[in-house]
């Protein structure tokens, strides 16, 4: 990425946002990178500008709110683009991911985590009722066999 135009890539001063597009190049252009058969090796891309030209790469995403967001693509199976990219949380994050379970219940779609924490249901207990066949009464409630035979 270009240096000499942004200030934020001094060896110890490199901002969380200059770090984030060093980590998005090497997962997507080094397939040495450990993760680069999840990012590069399946077709994840970063659009042109983005590569050499970290300004055209902050403008397009802005500078993280706080702390503790990293960068996230909106359409995991879409690259580093503009229009596709946000700062999200860990939690935020942990939502967009290409092997999490959706599953609708009572009209409304969520992954199965957010069913969990929403119902007040523990996550394992959960992902074996649906992984076993389980229906939606009994998956979604605090079901006991004891207590319904």
């Amino acid at each position: 990425m270009e240096t000499k135009k942004h200030g934020q890539s001094g060896h110890k001063n490199r901002t969380k946002e200059y770090r984030a597009g060093l980590s998005m190049k090497a997962r997507c252009l080094n397939p040495n990178h450990t993760a680069f058969k999840h990012y590069g090796g399946r077709g994840i891309a970063i659009h042109p500008d983005w590569i050499n030209h970290f300004d055209k790469f902050i403008s397009s995403v802005g500078v993280a709110p706080s702390p503790k967001h990293t960068l996230d693509r909106i359409k995991n199976e879409e690259g580093y683009v503009p229009g596709n990219c946000k700062w999200s949380t860990r939690k935020e994050q942990v939502c967009n991911r290409r092997n999490n379970i959706l599953v609708t219940h009572n009209g409304e779609t969520k992954i199965l985590s957010q069913w969990a924490e929403e119902l007040g249901v523990e996550y394992s207990v959960m992902r074996y009722r649906y992984l076993q066949g389980w229906p939606n009464w009994k998956r979604y409630s605090h079901y006991n066999r004891t207590n319904h035979g």
